[in-house]
């Protein structure tokens, strides 16, 4: 029991309250500040995205697509996972028409979520051995 709470007894107030103990030389001191002739920090170079994709091995199901959008998708909606995927399937071709190939297809659900059943028809994972294999070098 601490020294303070010691004093609070001894006065026989239960409701006395403690006094604050002195600092202990033990206590954690604030961080050094920083000189103002300090080097600048060095800013991180930029994550190459389609180098890291392309150590990712794809084994495409030819026969089944595991993503099956609608006919003729909203273009607000597909929109959206043009600037949602993160494997850039979802594009508008020359003539603004939507174009998409699941080849790619990192399986991560967003446009699934984000879109949910206005213009994906199915969602599902591929076939056992099939799909995408992340390798992270």
């Amino acid at each position: 029991m601490s020294d303070a709470l010691r004093e609070g007894d001894s006065k026989g107030d239960p409701q006395a309250t403690p006094q604050a103990a002195p600092r202990d030389a033990c206590a954690v001191s604030a961080a050094p500040q920083a000189s103002p002739q300090a080097a600048p920090q060095a800013s991180p170079s930029p994550v190459n995205v389609d180098a890291w994709l392309a150590i990712d091995r794809y084994e495409v199901d030819e026969e089944q697509a595991h993503i099956v959008l609608a006919a003729d998708p909203a273009h607000e909606e597909f929109a959206k996972l043009v600037r949602l995927c993160p494997a850039a399937l979802y594009r508008f071709n020359e003539e603004g028409r939507p174009s998409f190939d699941y080849a790619g297809c990192l399986e991560c659900g967003s446009c699934r979520i984000a879109c949910g059943d206005t213009i994906i028809q199915q969602w599902r994972y591929p076939a056992a051995s099939k799909g995408v294999q992340y390798r992270f070098g």
